[in-house]
């Protein structure tokens, strides 16, 4: 073989191996929201304040159950999406939007793997404004060898008097080569995205939905023009 050629191979080879070596892994995960209810409770993290909690519910489970022990780096992401093909928000008050999403039973944090800034992007989002990350709630974390959990998530500041939309929100985190663990037979324990605002007076309602919210103004057009039908039938 000339010694060009040989070259050319070796070269080849030499690039190939380099490529194998540094490859990262990616993978995406989905969960998608289809119903949805209201509820106007004390808040579920102190008894002295009461909240309207306009929640989202999945019905298909979505556990995050890799095999890191056999992964390089990974760039794991989850895209956050509605059976509508929107999310709709309509905070009348300042409140919170949190998510989260939770495989397994238990988080053991001795030797687990935290990221405390994943990135987050809201997709095709509508509004005058940016959602606030909140820090120390905004997290991914995958347990230490004890036990099986890992959870995902998200909590942002949404300000007064805002009416937005967004298509879908995606979470990304970056696990590294060192963390190796295995989540194969975790199952998923729920997710919620849910809306709250904090609020002793007043019940706000589905203000965060998978379909478009009313007004106030157009809520009671649609008010006054079934009451004026209301009054033909009875004519």
């Amino acid at each position: 073989m000339p010694t060009n050629i040989k070259t050319t191979v070796l070269f080849l080879l030499t690039f190939i191996a380099l490529i194998t070596s540094t490859h990262a892994a990616n993978l995406n995960y989905e969960i998608t929201f289809d119903s949805e209810s209201v509820q106007y409770q004390k808040h579920y993290l102190t008894d002295d304040l009461e909240a309207t909690r306009a929640n989202l519910h999945a019905s298909h489970e979505t556990p995050i159950n890799p095999n890191f022990n056999a992964l390089p780096e990974t760039t794991l992401t989850l895209t956050v999406k509605s059976s509508t093909g929107r999310f709709y928000a309509n905070f009348s008050k300042a409140g919170v939007l949190a998510f989260s999403l939770r495989t397994g039973n238990i988080i053991h944090y001795t030797d687990a793997f935290i990221d405390g800034n994943p990135q987050i992007t809201f997709n095709d989002l509508q509004a005058d404004f940016t959602p606030q990350v909140i820090n120390g709630y905004t997290q991914a974390h995958f347990t230490g060898p004890a036990s099986d959990g890992n959870s995902l998530n998200m909590e942002f500041n949404i300000p007064e008097n805002k009416a937005f939309s967004f298509e879908s929100i995606t979470f990304t985190t970056i696990i590294p080569e060192s963390y190796s663990h295995d989540f194969s037979n975790s199952a998923s324990t729920g997710a919620y995205f849910l809306g709250l605002i904090l609020d002793p007076t007043t019940e706000h309602g589905q203000f965060l939905s998978l379909t478009p919210i009313p007004e106030p103004a157009s809520i009671s057009l649609l008010a006054l023009g079934s009451l004026t039908l209301i009054r033909r039938k009875r004519k």
